[in-house]
């Protein structure tokens, strides 16, 4: 069971994180589509929000349980076609 480590709202985008208990399986969802799915995570750090011009920048860090990490980097558009978030 996937439980809810983040929530971020911004300018009408919504990035979420979650992780699995059981799998230790992270996921991060975005206007609630599932962007990335990322193995053996032990820990989601807090979602930081930066405003760019005409457009959202999400930052945040995976630790795994071996202690070691990945910083993640989310970028969505504020205009034109959302569908070209990365």
């Amino acid at each position: 069971m996937k439980r809810k480590t983040g929530d971020a709202f911004f300018k009408g985008h919504r990035l979420v994180t979650f992780i699995n208990d059981m799998t230790r399986q992270a996921t991060i969802e975005l206007d609630d589509r599932e962007i990335l799915a990322k193995e053996d995570v032990a820990e989601i750090g807090k979602i930081n929000t930066y405003d760019l011009d005409g457009s959202v920048l999400y930052m945040l860090h995976l630790k795994t349980r071996s202690g070691c990490g990945s910083n993640v980097i989310v970028h969505a558009m504020l205009t034109g076609d959302s569908g070209k978030n990365q």
